[in-house]
């Protein structure tokens, strides 16, 4: 979308030829078609087999000099061969979008039937620059709850986790699961690879060694634990609870002779609410000032987690 819900002008047919010229092949017709509606637009693919939102990029506008700057950083652009982003990728792949609040970047390849024409699979960005697929095509992206349920298993009742209550551990999707192979339409959003709350709830993540769902199990007892936690707590937040992504290996917070339960990374005007005493203690007075609530930050990123007996907050602040 455009400024607030304002939809941004239309593309002309003119710029997208353009733009195809430039980067060597035709654009896919889903993406022409959204071009001609909305010239850079936002997909929202939370329920989706991605799971992010995403913003798709413009053609460049050249009908006058403000929609040109305003749309200068186009898929031309994004995709000159003489800047050092695009060098590593293959030949004919061409960025057409980002993820918002995000680092991954959406490719397309040429269609292999099709050649001069960009196909409809996804790919982002892999180790050295290669591409690796995202198993879903553009058509598939946004999808509806509706689209969804038809696609899962029937509803059943959400496992709960003592030590992650964070409301966005688990999302709706319909991915299949890489442990049990079902597809019950939820996924822990923070997993490297799709895996169902059920699993993780069951212990049986851990049981599969081909999945990295925490650097905690491939160093059994890792965790950095305060004196006097059990083990039985440790292995539940080893093994049975929602993986936390974070830049730094994660220190998980204990008080009361227990574990800590992750409530989510905190808002600014979370950070606000917290004691004095806990700002201090964490140095994060410097959120504190007159844009905090507006502000969420993400790197650092603010961890919130809370004693299950006395109550008492507790952060960890993660940055990369």
């Amino acid at each position: 979308m455009g400024d607030g819900l304002r939809p941004k002008p239309p593309a002309r047919e003119e710029d997208i030829v353009r733009v195809e010229e430039l980067v060597g092949r035709r654009l896919p017709d889903w993406l022409r078609e959204r071009l001609l509606v909305e010239n850079g637009f936002d997909v929202d693919d939370s329920i989706g087999v991605t799971g992010r939102r995403w913003s798709f990029l413009p053609v460049m506008d050249r009908s006058n000099r403000k929609r040109m700057t305003r749309t200068c950083n186009d898929i031309a652009r994004c995709n000159d061969r003489s800047t050092a982003g695009t060098l590593c990728v293959p030949e004919g792949a061409v960025m057409v979008g980002s993820a918002l609040a995000s680092s991954p970047d959406l490719w397309l390849l040429p269609d292999p039937a099709y050649p001069s024409v960009l196909g409809l699979d996804l790919y982002r960005r892999g180790p050295g620059g290669s591409l690796v697929s995202m198993e879903v095509k553009l058509t598939d992206l946004a999808p509806t709850e509706e689209q969804v349920a038809a696609l899962v298993e029937p509803a059943e009742p959400l496992p709960t986790f003592r030590y992650n209550v964070d409301p966005q551990a688990c999302r709706r999707s319909p991915n299949l699961c890489q442990v049990c192979g079902r597809r019950r339409g939820w996924q822990c959003s923070e997993a490297w690879s799709p895996v169902c709350p059920w699993c993780v709830a069951e212990g049986r993540v851990g049981e599969n060694k081909n999945i990295i769902f925490s650097e905690w199990l491939e160093q059994p007892g890792s965790m950095p634990v305060d004196h006097g936690i059990d083990s039985a707590i440790i292995a539940e937040v080893l093994t049975r609870t929602p993986y936390v992504s974070t830049f730094q290996e994660l220190l998980w917070p204990t008080c009361c002779a227990d574990a800590c339960a992750f409530v989510g990374r905190l808002t600014g005007a979370q950070i606000l609410d917290l004691p004095a005493s806990v700002l201090a203690e964490n140095h994060l007075e410097l959120f504190v000032d007159s844009s905090c609530p507006e502000f969420d930050p993400e790197d650092p990123a603010v961890l919130g987690f809370l004693c299950l007996h006395c109550g008492e907050p507790g952060v960890v602040l993660d940055m990369s």
